[in-house]
Protein backbone atom coordinates (compact mmCIF):
# COMPACT_ATOMS: atom_id res chain seq x y z
CA UNK A 1 0.00 0.00 0.00
CA UNK A 2 1.44 3.35 -1.04
CA UNK A 3 1.12 6.08 1.53
CA UNK A 4 1.44 9.82 1.73
CA UNK A 5 2.44 11.88 4.73
CA UNK A 6 0.95 15.25 5.63
CA UNK A 7 3.39 18.03 6.49
CA UNK A 8 5.11 16.44 9.50
CA UNK A 9 7.04 19.61 10.22
CA UNK A 10 3.84 21.58 10.91
CA UNK A 11 3.28 19.37 14.00
CA UNK A 12 6.90 18.34 14.54
CA UNK A 13 7.16 18.73 18.33
CA UNK A 14 3.89 16.86 18.79
CA UNK A 15 5.11 14.07 16.49
CA UNK A 16 8.38 13.85 18.42
CA UNK A 17 6.41 13.39 21.63
CA UNK A 18 4.21 10.67 20.10
CA UNK A 19 7.20 8.83 18.62
CA UNK A 20 9.17 8.97 21.86
CA UNK A 21 6.22 7.75 23.91
CA UNK A 22 5.78 4.79 21.55
CA UNK A 23 9.42 3.77 21.92
CA UNK A 24 9.43 4.16 25.67
CA UNK A 25 7.05 1.25 26.22
CA UNK A 26 8.96 -1.87 25.23
CA UNK A 27 12.35 -3.37 24.45
CA UNK A 28 11.07 -5.22 21.39
CA UNK A 29 9.70 -2.05 19.81
CA UNK A 30 13.01 -0.31 20.29
CA UNK A 31 14.94 -3.21 18.75
CA UNK A 32 12.70 -3.13 15.68
CA UNK A 33 12.99 0.65 15.39
CA UNK A 34 16.79 0.65 15.73
CA UNK A 35 17.14 -2.15 13.18
CA UNK A 36 15.03 -0.35 10.57
CA UNK A 37 17.01 2.87 11.03
CA UNK A 38 20.41 1.17 11.39
CA UNK A 39 21.63 1.75 7.81
CA UNK A 40 20.85 3.41 4.49
CA UNK A 41 18.53 0.53 3.60
CA UNK A 42 15.08 2.10 3.17
CA UNK A 43 12.79 -0.93 3.33
CA UNK A 44 12.85 -4.04 5.53
CA UNK A 45 10.90 -7.28 5.38
CA UNK A 46 10.01 -9.30 8.47
CA UNK A 47 12.47 -12.13 7.59
CA UNK A 48 15.26 -9.55 7.22
CA UNK A 49 14.38 -8.09 10.61
CA UNK A 50 14.31 -11.57 12.15
CA UNK A 51 17.90 -12.07 11.02
CA UNK A 52 18.92 -8.56 12.13
CA UNK A 53 17.32 -8.60 15.60
CA UNK A 54 17.02 -12.26 16.57
CA UNK A 55 13.33 -11.68 17.32
CA UNK A 56 10.50 -13.89 16.09
CA UNK A 57 8.42 -12.84 13.11
CA UNK A 58 5.32 -12.63 15.28
CA UNK A 59 7.02 -10.31 17.78
CA UNK A 60 8.27 -8.10 14.94
CA UNK A 61 4.84 -7.95 13.31
CA UNK A 62 3.16 -6.89 16.57
CA UNK A 63 5.78 -4.23 17.30
CA UNK A 64 5.87 -3.10 13.68
CA UNK A 65 2.13 -2.56 13.58
CA UNK A 66 2.19 -0.57 16.83
CA UNK A 67 5.04 1.68 15.66
CA UNK A 68 3.69 2.23 12.14
CA UNK A 69 0.35 3.35 13.59
CA UNK A 70 2.29 6.01 15.52
CA UNK A 71 4.05 7.13 12.33
CA UNK A 72 7.58 5.92 13.11
CA UNK A 73 7.72 4.21 9.72
CA UNK A 74 5.31 3.13 7.00
CA UNK A 75 3.91 -0.39 6.87
CA UNK A 76 3.50 -1.55 3.27
CA UNK A 77 1.20 -4.50 2.64
CA UNK A 78 2.08 -5.80 -0.80
CA UNK A 79 2.83 -9.46 -1.41
CA UNK A 80 4.47 -9.43 2.02
CA UNK A 81 4.64 -6.98 4.89
CA UNK A 82 7.55 -4.56 4.74
CA UNK A 83 8.46 -1.46 6.73
CA UNK A 84 9.70 1.71 5.03
CA UNK A 85 11.71 4.48 6.68
CA UNK A 86 10.41 8.04 6.93
CA UNK A 87 13.01 10.74 6.30
CA UNK A 88 11.89 13.05 9.11
CA UNK A 89 12.12 10.21 11.63
CA UNK A 90 15.50 9.09 10.27
CA UNK A 91 16.97 12.58 10.69
CA UNK A 92 15.63 12.79 14.26
CA UNK A 93 16.22 9.22 15.47
CA UNK A 94 18.86 10.18 18.05
CA UNK A 95 16.61 12.84 19.54
CA UNK A 96 13.65 10.44 19.58
CA UNK A 97 15.69 7.89 21.55
CA UNK A 98 16.81 10.56 24.04
CA UNK A 99 13.24 11.71 24.59
CA UNK A 100 12.06 8.11 24.94
CA UNK A 101 14.53 7.76 27.82
CA UNK A 102 13.69 11.11 29.44
CA UNK A 103 9.99 11.44 30.29
CA UNK A 104 10.40 14.89 31.82
CA UNK A 105 11.89 16.42 28.67
CA UNK A 106 9.47 14.47 26.48
CA UNK A 107 6.37 15.77 28.23
CA UNK A 108 7.76 19.32 28.32
CA UNK A 109 7.82 19.61 24.52
CA UNK A 110 5.80 22.67 23.36
CA UNK A 111 3.17 20.83 21.30
CA UNK A 112 0.07 22.44 19.80
CA UNK A 113 -2.08 20.61 22.30
CA UNK A 114 -0.05 21.84 25.28
CA UNK A 115 -0.35 25.40 23.99
CA UNK A 116 -4.16 25.31 23.77
CA UNK A 117 -5.66 27.30 26.62
CA UNK A 118 -8.90 26.45 28.45
CA UNK A 119 -12.03 27.11 26.39
CA UNK A 120 -14.26 28.02 29.33
CA UNK A 121 -13.51 30.06 32.40
CA UNK A 122 -12.36 33.53 33.32
CA UNK A 123 -9.49 34.93 31.36
CA UNK A 124 -6.64 36.63 33.09
CA UNK A 125 -7.29 40.28 32.31
CA UNK A 126 -3.55 40.75 31.82
CA UNK A 127 -3.55 38.22 28.97
CA UNK A 128 -4.61 39.42 25.55
CA UNK A 129 -7.18 37.17 23.81
CA UNK A 130 -5.69 35.20 20.93
CA UNK A 131 -6.52 33.34 17.75
CA UNK A 132 -5.27 29.79 18.38
CA UNK A 133 -4.85 26.98 15.86
CA UNK A 134 -5.72 23.50 17.11
CA UNK A 135 -5.52 20.11 15.42
CA UNK A 136 -8.24 17.50 15.04
CA UNK A 137 -6.45 15.52 17.78
CA UNK A 138 -7.50 18.16 20.35
CA UNK A 139 -11.23 17.69 19.64
CA UNK A 140 -12.57 15.16 22.14
CA UNK A 141 -15.49 14.11 19.93
CA UNK A 142 -12.96 12.86 17.34
CA UNK A 143 -10.78 11.00 19.87
CA UNK A 144 -10.69 7.83 17.75
CA UNK A 145 -8.38 9.56 15.24
CA UNK A 146 -5.63 9.37 17.87
CA UNK A 147 -5.28 5.69 16.97
CA UNK A 148 -4.96 6.41 13.24
CA UNK A 149 -1.52 7.22 11.84
CA UNK A 150 -1.00 10.29 9.65
CA UNK A 151 0.25 7.84 6.99
CA UNK A 152 -3.02 7.36 5.15
CA UNK A 153 -3.76 5.65 1.82
CA UNK A 154 -3.30 7.76 -1.29
CA UNK A 155 -7.02 7.32 -1.96
CA UNK A 156 -9.97 5.81 -0.13
CA UNK A 157 -13.04 4.43 -1.87
CA UNK A 158 -14.51 6.78 -2.97
CA UNK A 159 -11.56 9.25 -3.00
CA UNK A 160 -13.91 12.15 -2.15
CA UNK A 161 -17.29 11.91 -0.46
CA UNK A 162 -20.29 14.04 -1.38
CA UNK A 163 -20.53 17.00 0.96
CA UNK A 164 -23.89 15.81 2.29
CA UNK A 165 -22.37 12.43 3.20
CA UNK A 166 -19.47 14.02 5.10
CA UNK A 167 -21.89 16.36 6.84
CA UNK A 168 -24.22 13.56 7.90
CA UNK A 169 -21.33 11.40 9.13
CA UNK A 170 -19.92 14.28 11.21
CA UNK A 171 -23.34 14.92 12.73
CA UNK A 172 -23.57 11.27 13.71
CA UNK A 173 -20.10 11.33 15.27
CA UNK A 174 -20.77 14.44 17.36
CA UNK A 175 -24.44 13.49 17.93
CA UNK A 176 -25.72 16.75 16.44
CA UNK A 177 -29.39 16.82 15.39
CA UNK A 178 -29.80 20.36 14.07
CA UNK A 179 -30.47 20.81 10.35
CA UNK A 180 -29.19 23.54 8.04
CA UNK A 181 -29.98 24.10 4.40
CA UNK A 182 -27.05 23.72 1.97
CA UNK A 183 -26.61 26.62 -0.43
CA UNK A 184 -23.76 28.83 -1.64
CA UNK A 185 -24.56 31.70 0.73
CA UNK A 186 -24.61 29.63 3.92
CA UNK A 187 -22.72 30.73 7.02
CA UNK A 188 -22.31 27.27 8.56
CA UNK A 189 -22.78 23.69 7.38
CA UNK A 190 -22.91 22.42 10.97
CA UNK A 191 -23.39 24.30 14.23
CA UNK A 192 -22.79 22.47 17.50
CA UNK A 193 -23.21 23.63 21.08
CA UNK A 194 -21.98 20.31 22.50
CA UNK A 195 -18.52 19.88 20.98
CA UNK A 196 -15.70 19.38 23.48
CA UNK A 197 -12.10 20.54 23.09
CA UNK A 198 -9.64 19.26 25.69
CA UNK A 199 -12.55 18.41 27.97
CA UNK A 200 -14.29 21.80 27.68
CA UNK A 201 -17.57 22.59 25.92
CA UNK A 202 -17.11 24.88 22.94
CA UNK A 203 -19.58 26.41 20.47
CA UNK A 204 -18.36 25.27 17.07
CA UNK A 205 -19.12 25.90 13.42
CA UNK A 206 -18.12 23.78 10.41
CA UNK A 207 -17.65 24.82 6.78
CA UNK A 208 -17.46 21.74 4.53
CA UNK A 209 -16.28 21.72 0.92
CA UNK A 210 -17.15 18.64 -1.13
CA UNK A 211 -16.33 17.39 -4.66
CA UNK A 212 -18.12 20.41 -6.13
CA UNK A 213 -14.83 22.25 -5.56
CA UNK A 214 -11.84 21.16 -7.63
CA UNK A 215 -8.12 21.64 -7.07
CA UNK A 216 -6.55 23.39 -4.11
CA UNK A 217 -8.87 25.07 -1.64
CA UNK A 218 -8.52 28.84 -1.46
CA UNK A 219 -10.69 31.52 0.22
CA UNK A 220 -12.20 32.35 -3.19
CA UNK A 221 -13.81 28.89 -3.22
CA UNK A 222 -15.45 29.44 0.17
CA UNK A 223 -19.04 30.44 -0.66
CA UNK A 224 -20.53 32.32 -3.62
CA UNK A 225 -18.62 35.49 -2.81
CA UNK A 226 -15.54 33.95 -1.24
CA UNK A 227 -16.53 35.28 2.18
CA UNK A 228 -17.78 32.16 3.96
CA UNK A 229 -14.96 32.18 6.53
CA UNK A 230 -15.81 35.79 7.36
CA UNK A 231 -19.51 34.99 7.74
CA UNK A 232 -18.77 31.82 9.72
CA UNK A 233 -16.77 33.77 12.28
CA UNK A 234 -19.60 36.27 12.68
CA UNK A 235 -21.69 33.42 14.09
CA UNK A 236 -21.69 32.89 17.90
CA UNK A 237 -18.89 30.33 17.85
CA UNK A 238 -15.50 29.96 19.49
CA UNK A 239 -14.19 27.22 17.20
CA UNK A 240 -14.22 27.51 13.38
CA UNK A 241 -13.55 24.31 11.39
CA UNK A 242 -12.87 24.13 7.64
CA UNK A 243 -12.93 20.65 6.05
CA UNK A 244 -11.83 19.67 2.52
CA UNK A 245 -10.75 16.32 1.05
CA UNK A 246 -7.90 17.87 -0.90
CA UNK A 247 -4.97 20.26 -0.57
CA UNK A 248 -5.66 23.39 1.48
CA UNK A 249 -3.69 26.50 0.55
CA UNK A 250 -1.89 28.56 3.23
CA UNK A 251 -4.25 31.45 2.43
CA UNK A 252 -7.07 29.52 4.14
CA UNK A 253 -5.01 29.33 7.35
CA UNK A 254 -4.08 33.00 7.03
CA UNK A 255 -7.71 34.01 6.57
CA UNK A 256 -8.81 31.93 9.56
CA UNK A 257 -6.05 33.36 11.73
CA UNK A 258 -6.72 36.98 10.72
CA UNK A 259 -10.49 36.80 11.19
CA UNK A 260 -10.20 34.75 14.40
CA UNK A 261 -7.81 37.33 15.82
CA UNK A 262 -10.25 40.13 15.04
CA UNK A 263 -13.08 38.18 16.70
CA UNK A 264 -10.90 37.48 19.75
CA UNK A 265 -10.29 41.20 20.24
CA UNK A 266 -13.95 42.04 19.64
CA UNK A 267 -15.32 39.42 22.03
CA UNK A 268 -12.47 39.54 24.57
CA UNK A 269 -12.06 35.75 24.47
CA UNK A 270 -9.82 33.27 22.74
CA UNK A 271 -11.04 32.04 19.35
CA UNK A 272 -9.93 28.68 17.98
CA UNK A 273 -9.68 27.44 14.41
CA UNK A 274 -8.98 24.06 12.85
CA UNK A 275 -8.42 22.84 9.28
CA UNK A 276 -9.26 19.25 8.32
CA UNK A 277 -7.35 18.68 5.08
CA UNK A 278 -7.31 15.48 3.04
CA UNK A 279 -5.14 13.59 5.51
CA UNK A 280 -7.26 14.47 8.55
CA UNK A 281 -10.46 13.87 6.58
CA UNK A 282 -9.17 10.40 5.70
CA UNK A 283 -8.17 9.78 9.32
CA UNK A 284 -11.76 10.59 10.31
CA UNK A 285 -13.16 8.25 7.65
CA UNK A 286 -10.89 5.44 8.82
CA UNK A 287 -11.53 6.00 12.53
CA UNK A 288 -15.30 6.29 12.11
CA UNK A 289 -15.83 3.96 9.16
CA UNK A 290 -19.26 2.77 10.40
CA UNK A 291 -20.67 6.30 10.62
CA UNK A 292 -19.37 7.20 7.15
CA UNK A 293 -20.54 3.90 5.63
CA UNK A 294 -24.01 4.40 7.08
CA UNK A 295 -24.21 7.99 5.82
CA UNK A 296 -23.02 6.95 2.34
CA UNK A 297 -25.51 4.10 2.19
CA UNK A 298 -28.36 6.43 3.13
CA UNK A 299 -27.22 8.99 0.54
CA UNK A 300 -26.90 6.37 -2.22
CA UNK A 301 -30.35 5.01 -1.45
CA UNK A 302 -31.93 8.47 -1.66
CA UNK A 303 -30.21 9.09 -5.02
CA UNK A 304 -31.17 5.84 -6.70
CA UNK A 305 -32.87 6.46 -10.07
CA UNK A 306 -36.62 6.14 -9.87
CA UNK A 307 -38.19 3.41 -11.97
Amino acid sequence: MNTKVSDINSNFEENLQVWARALGTGEIKRKVFLAIYSSRKSRWSIPELEEKTGLTGKAIAIAGRALSVKGLFAQCDGGRVTYEKIDEVHHSKARIIRLADDKKKREALPTKRSRVEPIVGKLNTQIRPKALAISIDSIDDFRKVLSVSRDVPIALDPPRLPEKVFKEALKRIIRERSTMKDWGGEDLDIFSASLKVNGRLCLAGFALKGPGKEGKLSPAKMGMNGDQIDRMLKAPIRLAVVQYEGEVLPSIYSSLEKLSRAKAVETDQNIYYCVLDEVDSYRLRIAYKNEFASALKEYSKSHEPKT
